[in-house]
């Protein structure tokens, strides 16, 4: 790490626990070694630590995060981040792993090198107590091949009584003592299945599709909500990821102008322009949205089109539970596993890349996850899905998984058949 240098501002240290925050005014941190010995800096001010609003616009020579993978993500995107690429400034992340593989905090250790692939782009040094071979073999936790990396104010004896202690909880121990990045959520889409699905060969239609499916997942709000839509078609027993669109914003003018795009771009295509477009909007925020995206894709230019109700209270849109969403997961995973699904060939969006690069990234990051309640004798852990994280969405994936889904149910439909009937259209 290099010296201060001529400015010598002063270091700004961020906490994430209140016990770090009411203590940084009389700590000090070891942070560099000169010549002349090792260089003692008193933490900022527990106001400067606690508020990260009042941190904007400080700078540093040195930033200090401790327990840098439980710090607001938020704190470290507006405030951190801009100051990493000031001349000069070093950043020091210590922390213990977090349970979320999707945390920001262990995809910046993974985070390649933009002119090195092969290297990584910030220097991670992971201390660990588990050998690679007891980690291969699923006996981590009781792993002592590396007890001489134990620091000393800690003895080998408490370890083990430690790990007594914690046998009923191996994750935790895991993470905690051992060092691990370790958690109790399980990834649902294999990395090989998405690499498959990049390298499809896209899908061509040899005449215009009968029908195509487009499904609307609207804006929770939030930073961690995107207003995205997914459209597909079927071709001999083969799914075609016909379009993908998504807007972070929350303007009305902004999303209504994203969905007649996107329709209009599809009935514009000469591989879609004589299809049934099945409009699925999901109305688990509002029934007033489905009304709403019905006003917007109701048009003339846009028809014809069939707005599909799937739902107990039969009214038009679609509801996503929990159960629903296993079946969203298994119908997409089975579509992957059988290599039934790719990129079509006319494929619309905004931006094409960028919209296939995001599922992916949602592909990667969606998974199964176990909340422990707080109380364990009088509450139940949940399991819930969900791609959700540090700087992650799931929305433009579940815009896909409801397209594909419902276009299962809506072939079942006697409405919709009729339509295709009086159209000419095969249902298939």
């Amino acid at each position: 790490m290099s010296t201060l240098g001529n400015r010598h501002r002063r270091p700004v240290c961020v906490c994430s626990s209140d016990k770090a925050k009411r203590n940084a005014r009389e700590s000090t941190c070891v942070l560099l070694k000169v010549d002349t010995g090792p260089l003692k800096l008193t933490c900022a001010c527990p106001v400067r630590v606690c508020c990260h609003a009042g941190l904007r616009g400080v700078t540093a020579d040195i930033i200090v995060l401790e327990e840098a993978a439980h710090i607001n993500p938020e704190l470290f995107f507006t405030v951190i981040a801009p100051l990493m690429g000031v001349q000069g400034t070093a950043v020091l992340g210590i922390s213990t792993p977090n349970s979320d593989d999707d945390n920001y905090y262990s995809m910046l250790m993974d985070l390649p090198h933009p002119e090195d692939p092969n290297k990584t782009l910030f220097h991670t040094i992971a201390i660990g107590l588990a050998c690679d071979v007891c980690v291969s073999q699923g006996c981590a936790s009781s792993c002592t091949h590396k007890a001489d990396l134990i620091p000393h104010w800690k003895s080998a004896a408490r370890q083990r009584t430690l790990e007594k202690i914690m046998e009923a909880n191996p994750l935790l121990h895991a993470r905690e003592n051992m060092g691990m990045r370790a958690n109790d959520t399980h990834h649902l889409f294999r990395p090989q299945y998405i690499q498959n699905l990049r390298d499809r060969t896209p899908i061509v239609f040899p005449e215009s599709a009968d029908v195509v499916f487009c499904a609307v997942d609207p804006s929770g709000g939030g930073s961690q909500s995107d207003y995205a839509m997914a459209t597909i078609a079927r071709i001999n027993g083969v799914y075609a990821i016909v379009g993908l669109d998504h807007t972070p914003s929350a303007e009305s003018a902004e999303v209504e102008a994203m969905v007649y795009r996107h329709l209009a771009d599809i009935r514009n295509n000469p591989a879609y322009q004589y299809a049934i477009i099945v409009f699925y909007v999901e109305a688990n925020m509002s029934w007033i949205e489905v009304d709403r995206m019905r006003i917007v894709a109701d048009r003339a230019t846009i028809r014809p089109i069939y707005f599909a109700a799937h739902n107990t209270k039969d009214r038009l849109g679609v509801v996503t539970d929990e159960h629903t969403k296993i079946a969203y997961v298994d119908t997409l995973k089975r579509l992957l596993c059988d290599d039934r699904i790719g990129y079509a060939s006319e494929f619309i969006s905004a931006d094409a890349k960028e919209s296939q690069a995001e599922l992916e990234r949602q592909l990667r990051a969606f998974r199964r996850a176990v909340h422990q309640p707080g109380n364990v004798e009088s509450q139940k852990a949940r399991v819930y899905l969900t791609g959700k994280g540090s700087s992650r969405k799931d929305d433009l994936l579940l815009s896909l998984m409801m397209a594909l889904y419902f276009s299962f149910l809506t072939r079942e439909d006697p409405n919709f058949t009729n339509m295709c009937k009086n159209f000419n259209m095969s249902v298939d």
